[in-house]
């Protein structure tokens, strides 16, 4: 009786075992995963994102960090490699689905800056870690999502290394909340950030918002070091990008803490495996499985300058700023800024007085004259730039014209030296540079003597072609016109959908 007791029990774990596996690969589709962190093997990082005082707690949590998602990847997926950021390169995600990065490569190629007699920089290019070829599934984690995409042109970019716990305005029909793994998420009514209210995007958000906590509570240390949101602005413009979800930051209500560009998943929320809330841990593995459809896919809006200016957003801030409202909080905030540095200086002479030692900063700062408050005049020639040479200080015609020709404004240059202005070429034509009208009209005018020259600048000004003949910019238009979109965060550029 004991032996078939026992031989019951062995057939029973064995069907339970195989149970488990067979539903871990319906719930996985046996996707294979490479996770690149930090091996606790390995010698220490030579920089970490934190301060002196916070680095033996930040080493004591980076040393676990790779074990806690090793035990939670090996809990969903079958197949798991997990390495030290030294030892990948780029052919290793060649051998799996979805490659994480939680840690860095060594770079392919090294950051270069150059500078001018007077140390200003006029050359900068990005440190390559992956190629522009790479079109492997990829999640980052936090600050590896800008540093690995800043060379790719990615739109996962450094807006500010600061999310904290929780998410909000979340689009939560996406399929990273419903599969494969249906998660019911537990929201909280909370107090909205303040910095929301400071841009011209949070003007009518509520008070309070429902938020969706995806960092543990015991996760408060400030060892460990905060996450990384993108930028929102012109996030979407492009068919190879989905905003998901923003989160806790001191920056804009559209902030991306959640998101995707192609085959790369920006999770911004930074901790280790075991920091995450359950809820959290199961939408990261649906995030896994959802990035592994784009297996094969490359960016087409390229995003080489991370600080280029979105239209709507650069309009709003000049009608915003160009107001006498605008003017007087201006001049409060001098008047604050004046009066604490007033006091500052009163403290430090009276410190001197008693015989203390003042310190290299602080006499330096007794050196420092007081802030001069702005006429309204120059306030508004700060805020208009060129344009104030035209419309002076009549701030009723300036905002006036601004909404008259928003159409026809645009963004050009380099990540050092840009410029947001009218294009008077599209003015001239009274066309939209985002209406496709714009290029099937230049196109048209190849042959007009009057305005050929505005037609070619047109269209080598917001395509990336380079035709000598009208036939070739005709054949090229026909072929591409229904696959064709425009981006502002790609360049303000007219771009062939490769994925239609």
């Amino acid at each position: 009786m004991r032996k078939i007791v026992i031989l019951t029990a062995v057939i029973l774990t064995g069907l339970l075992t195989a149970m488990c596996a067979v539903e871990k690969d319906k719930n996985t589709k046996d996707i294979s995963v490479l996770y690149v962190g930090y091996s606790p093997d390995k010698p220490l990082p030579k920089e970490m994102p934190v301060r002196d005082e916070d680095k033996t707690e930040y080493i004591e949590r980076l040393k676990v960090r790779m074990g806690s998602y090793e035990t939670l990847l090996k809990k969903h997926f079958n197949h798991v490699k997990t390495i030290d950021g030294s030892d990948y390169n780029e052919a290793l995600s060649d051998d799996y689905d979805v490659t994480i990065f939680d840690g860095m490569p060594t770079a392919i190629k090294e950051e270069k800056r150059v500078y001018n007699d007077n140390n200003e920089l006029i050359e900068w290019e990005f440190p390559e870690y992956l190629s522009k070829d790479y079109d492997r599934a990829t999640i980052t984690i936090g600050i590896c999502s800008p540093q690995i995409g800043q060379s790719l042109g990615l739109k996962n970019d450094w807006l500010c290394l600061c999310l904290e716990f929780d998410a909000h305005h979340i689009r939560v029909e996406h399929d990273i909340f419903n599969t494969p793994f249906k998660v019911d998420l537990t929201f909280e009514s909370k107090d909205t950030p303040n910095y929301i209210y400071h841009y011209p995007s949070g003007k009518n958000v509520p008070k309070q918002i429902p938020m969706w906590r995806v960092l543990a509570p015991s996760y408060n240390n400030s060892a460990l070091i905060p996450g990384m949101v993108s930028r929102g602005n012109g996030y979407e413009d492009s068919p190879d990008t989905e905003y998901i979800s923003s989160g806790v930051c001191v920056k804009d209500v559209g902030a991306v803490a959640l998101g995707r560009h192609a085959n790369f998943f920006h999770w911004g929320f930074n901790g280790a495996a075991d920091d995450f809330t359950e809820e959290a841990q199961l939408v990261f593995i649906n995030s896994i499985v959802y990035i592994n459809q784009f297996n094969g896919q490359k960016p087409i809006a390229r995003k080489y300058n991370d600080r280029i200016q979105i239209r709507e957003v650069s309009i709003a801030y000049s009608l915003r700023d160009v107001s006498e409202e605008s003017y007087k909080k201006s001049v409060q905030e001098y008047e604050r800024y004046n009066a604490k540095e007033i006091q500052r200086r009163a403290e430090l002479i009276a410190k001197q007085k008693k015989g203390d030692k003042l310190t290299a900063p602080q006499k330096f700062f007794l050196t420092k004259n007081k802030g001069v408050l702005p006429t309204l005049e120059e306030y508004l020639k700060n805020k208009m730039g060129d344009d104030f040479t035209i419309f002076g200080t009549d701030m009723e015609a300036y905002r006036k014209f601004l909404l008259e020709n928003k159409a026809y404004y645009y963004c050009h240059g380099s990540i050092l030296n840009y410029k947001f202005e009218l294009d008077k070429d599209a003015q001239q034509l009274g066309i939209a540079n985002n209406d496709l009208k714009i290029l099937e009209e230049s196109i048209a005018l190849l042959n007009n003597t009057d305005k050929k020259e505005v037609a070619q600048r047109i269209l080598l000004r917001y395509t990336e072609q380079h035709f000598t003949t009208q036939k070739e910019w005709e054949n090229w238009f026909q072929s591409n016109k229904e696959k064709l979109f425009f981006t502002e965060s790609g360049g303000y550029k007219w771009l062939v959908n490769t994925i239609k």
